[in-house]
């Protein structure tokens, strides 16, 4: 995706080559995810294992990388496959292994409902390069008091007010839906879904122009 723009953007100026792993991801999401890692893997599972840690494992006798990530807000892990890994294989072992640990299989949507309550934005639904870290109310993540790094000018000059915003309210939010002032159409709604948590609809809205809109 926009990732390898940004590792060409480093590469320039470097004896470097960029190639696809063709690797695929697998998330286990939730409160009993770390045991059901430790069922899965052949002997004991990564240890320390903190949030955002990457190791080498081996599940089913297929050597793979896990990483303490994910897109749901939850506590869990992902996995990624290697070059020749048998991802049904992988597959079938990791429902055994977590069978016991009450894993079972969601479709997208049930991640996508629990990372909307989280707070967690998706690149590509609700931000694109057309978005800056500040209008996708990410700003407090830029330092611009690093030495020079791609895109430091462009930020140093942009906008610093929100162009993104979550809402809340007694209906589901659709994505694709206008969101108007006056008959002026100001915005569109990027996602939304019914919280189960907060018995409330939630989503995410996308302005046209910044203002004073709380």
């Amino acid at each position: 995706g926009d990732f390898v723009n940004w590792l060409e953007a480093h590469a320039r100026g470097l004896e470097v080559t960029i190639s696809d792993p063709e690797s695929w991801v697998l998330q286990i999401q939730g409160p009993t995810s770390l045991r059901v890692l430790e069922a899965a893997c052949d002997g004991r599972g990564p240890d320390p294992f903190p949030y955002f840690a990457v190791a080498e494992a081996r599940l089913g006798g297929q050597d793979v990388l896990v990483s303490r990530t994910g897109w749901s807000g939850e506590l869990g892990f992902e996995i990624y496959t290697q070059p020749g890994t048998d991802g049904p294989a992988l597959w079938d072992h990791v429902l055994e292994a977590g069978r016991e640990h009450g894993l079972e299989v969601q479709s997208l949507e049930s991640l996508g409902i629990r990372r909307i309550e989280a707070g967690i934005l998706d690149n590509g639904t609700d931000m694109d390069p057309a978005l800056t870290p500040f209008a996708a109310g990410l700003g407090a993540f830029v330092d611009l008091g690093k030495p020079a790094f791609a895109g430091r000018d462009a930020l140093a000059a942009a906008d610093r007010r929100p162009l993104l915003y979550g809402i809340s309210g007694r209906s589901t939010p659709v994505a694709g839906t206008q969101a108007r002032l006056g008959g002026s159409v100001v915005g569109r709604v990027t996602t939304g879904a019914w919280s189960p948590f907060l018995e409330r609809g939630i989503g995410y809205i996308r302005l046209q122009e910044p203002g004073d809109w709380l």
